[in-house]
């Protein structure tokens, strides 16, 4: 659901590419613990 969210912020330009796949990583990690 997070993801999602992520995603959408970062189609409406309100987050870069790189700050995406950071945010993302440490979501990913974060739910794998």
């Amino acid at each position: 659901m997070l993801i999602k969210q992520l995603g959408e912020l970062k189609q409406s330009g309100l987050i870069t590419e790189e700050e995406f796949k950071s945010k993302k990583r440490i979501l990913l990690d974060k739910l794998l613990l």
